[in-house]
């Protein structure tokens, strides 16, 4: 068996040759290959080499089995459901989340997700709500809503509101 450097080395090169099948088939072997945290470092390096490439049934694949790994982890649940919505559609994905949200209620970035999500499927009191909901938790949501294209039938509201970004 190779060394974990020389493996990881191996994903390297075929990333560096444009070859990003090879890289995460390699990475999935890798996985496969390993238990315990090495397995979820492969695992998470799968997850963003897949969002980085826009190979969304990888990435759904590698959140999914995160998630069984680390249920408790708000993140990989965030990260199932942004492939979710890029491999399935926006509705199933909004689904997904609102079950995180049972499960991690005051997580403010589950609640920014669902407002992003409400407001692409033409919700818009909703994904206010929900966008309002995480800036009451942490304010950095403010500035994060004034910018993220999900929300921008928002921006009109959220510029005029003489409270937000206060």
């Amino acid at each position: 068996m190779l060394s974990v450097q020389r493996e990881i080395d191996a994903v390297s090169g075929y990333l560096d040759l444009g070859m990003i099948d090879e890289a995460l088939a390699t990475l999935e072997a890798l996985e496969n290959a390993h238990n315990g945290v090495r397995r979820a470092q492969f695992l998470a390096l799968r997850l963003k080499l897949s969002r980085k490439f826009q190979r969304w049934d990888s990435m759904r694949k590698a959140a999914t089995r995160l998630k069984e790994l680390a249920p408790h982890e708000p993140e990989v649940w965030i990260s199932e459901a942004d492939a979710i919505r890029h491999a399935v559609n926006v509705k199933a994905a909004a689904d997904h989340l609102r079950e995180a949200e049972i499960l991690f209620p005051d997580n403010a970035h589950i609640k920014f997700q669902l407002g992003c999500y409400h407001c692409q499927l033409k919700r818009l009191e909703e994904g206010e709500q929900y966008v309002r909901e995480a800036a009451a938790m942490q304010a950095h949501w403010q500035r994060i809503a004034l910018q993220d294209h999900d929300v921008k039938a928002l921006w009109p509201k959220l510029r005029g509101d003489d409270t937000w970004l206060s």
